[in-house]
């Protein structure tokens, strides 16, 4: 989470920012929003410039090198901007995943002593209904948009660890389903470094913090969270609980399911499959595999087959509005998409067409890594490397600041 908090006025930012839209299928108009210079002055506002480029990023619209080389070309983006260190960020939590695998799901550090932490999501929590604006109108826009800026993120994952003693790891399940960029490094490893499992302490916030860097509608003077950081850290390493505020409710928004599979509403608009029966092989006999964490555009002719694994969905459920998201791309790139348990409807039929060759690229998400792991042994599977455009130390780093030291030291790049 690297929030290197601005002092620029917060007037500096009235302007209307630009929004995040869904809608919006060709990645390089995002590309060409993005203003480096407003983003390096006012990215921690929560109307600051921001690039939304998260969603497109996680779901692989396009690669990491790619991104960084049309941001060079169209922004100048230098190893001197902010930018390029956020961007970063991401490389570090990929880094981490690729050492520790699906560790990165349990507690990489010791947790706070002698703290109980509840593994549900409260009611109040889940109805926006705490009666604290900050929280109640970030889970509101989380629902509603599937995108919540970072410092939001990092205010809700605060309130919700430590002050009402909820599992990180209960509440990163819970807002990765929802988050149109979920990516669960990313939002769990993040998730951990607020919860002082993967960093060196609790991450805090205050009332004061929330009016420097919010509207106004968003300030909670007068609250619990109006208190010094020294009263709200004995809290966090306690098991004193913040109880729901007397305050009304922020919003009375209907709370949206998160679900193991698309609705059948979704499924027929795209024409998904959940058997091969019908399928009729393409006469290349060159196949390329398509999941939802490489959504990037055809660079040539072949047959493309969209891949939805539920055995990975099972246990990370998604929003309506990401299973849209999702197959409204894959229904763009795929030839056909299939659903269901893949390695019982897949594994069986490529093995009777072994001469098949297939290629995918490779991911580190459960249940679809193993699923690519048993292709190989039916099928001639080249699995493709997942693109960086840092260099990746073989040696595990432990903190993004040596991390970003390995990776930059043949350069004169700032340190974070």
């Amino acid at each position: 989470m690297a929030l290197l908090f601005s002092g620029k006025c917060y007037q500096f930012i009235k302007e209307k920012p630009m929004q995040f839209n869904p809608e919006i299928k060709n990645f390089g108009q995002m590309l060409d929003q993005v203003n480096i210079q407003t983003y390096e002055t006012s990215r921690n506002y929560l109307t600051g410039s921001v690039t939304y480029l998260s969603p497109y990023i996680s779901h692989g619209f396009e690669t990491m090198p790619n991104i960084v080389t049309q941001l060079k070309r169209k922004h100048g983006l230098t190893p001197q901007h902010k930018l390029y260190a956020e961007l970063g960020w991401r490389e570090y939590y990929y880094h981490v995943w690729g050492h520790l695998g699906d560790d990165i799901l349990q507690d990489i550090r010791p947790p706070l002593q002698d703290v109980n932490y509840q593994d549900t999501m409260p009611e109040d929590v889940l109805q926006m209904n705490t009666g604290l604006a900050p929280i109640d109108l970030a889970i509101s826009e989380l629902y509603e948009n599937g995108y919540l800026h970072n410092h939001a993120r990092m205010w809700l994952a605060s309130y919700l660890i430590h002050f009402r003693k909820i599992h990180w790891r209960t509440c990163a399940d819970w807002m990765y389903g929802y988050l149109l960029d979920g990516d669960l490094a990313s939002n769990h490893l993040s998730w951990q470094w607020v919860a002082s499992t993967f960093s060196n302490k609790p991450y805090l916030f205050n009332a004061e913090n929330v009016a420097k860097f919010a509207p106004p509608e968003w300030h909670c003077s007068g609250s619990l969270l109006d208190q010094s950081y020294d009263a709200l850290e004995v809290i966090a390493r306690s098991n004193q609980t913040f109880k729901k505020n007397s305050l009304k409710p922020q919003s009375k928004q209907e709370i949206p399911l998160l679900q193991s599979r698309p609705s059948d509403a979704l499924l027929k608009k795209y024409s998904v499959m959940t058997d091969l029966k019908q399928f009729e092989m393409t006469k290349s006999n060159q196949l390329r595999l398509i999941h939802p964490w490489h959504l990037k555009a055809k660079s040539d002719e072949k047959f493309q087959l969209g891949i939805i694994h539920l055995t990975f969905h099972e246990k990370f459920p998604w929003s309506e509005k990401r299973w849209d998201f999702v197959l409204n791309r894959m229904s763009q790139l795929c030839d056909v998409i299939v659903l269901g348990d893949l390695e019982e409807i897949l594994l069986p039929f490529f093995s009777k067409r072994s001469t098949m060759r297939i290629d995918v690229q490779n991911t580190f998400n459960p249940e679809y890594a193993i699923l690519l792991d048993e292709l190989t042994k039916t099928n001639d599977t080249v699995i493709h490397p997942i693109e960086r455009f840092l260099a990746d130390p073989e040696t595990f780093c432990p903190s993004f600041t040596k991390f970003w030291q390995i990776v930059t030291k043949k350069e004169k790049f700032p340190q974070p």
